[in-house]
C-alpha cells in the first residue's frame, strides 16, 4: 500500500474522532512515512511497518479515550 492510500484509509476509519484530532493524526503518520522514505526506506515498506490498519485504528481509539479521561 502506498502512503496516499494508507492515509486515505486511516482517515476514513478514524471518522468517529474530531476533525482536528484526525487531521493531527494523519499529519503525524504522513510525516513519519516521509521521514522513513527520506532515510532510504521504500514507501511500501514504510507503510507496511504500521501493520494492519484496523489494529492501528483500535490502538489510536483506545489512546484517544485514555487521554480524554486524564
Amino acid at each position: 500500500m502506498l502512503k496516499k492510500e494508507f492515509l486515505d484509509v486511516l482517515n476514513q476509519k478514524l471518522s468517529l474522532i474530531s476533525d482536528k484530532e484526525r487531521e493531527d493524526i494523519i499529519l503525524e503518520y504522513g510525516t513519519y512515512i516521509d521521514d522513513k522514505i527520506a532515510g532510504g526506506v521504500a514507501e511500501e515498506e514504510a507503510v507496511a511497518g504500521f501493520g494492519d490498519v484496523d489494529e492501528l485504528v483500535k490502538d489510536i481509539d483506545v489512546q484517544e479515550v485514555r487521554e480524554k479521561n486524564i
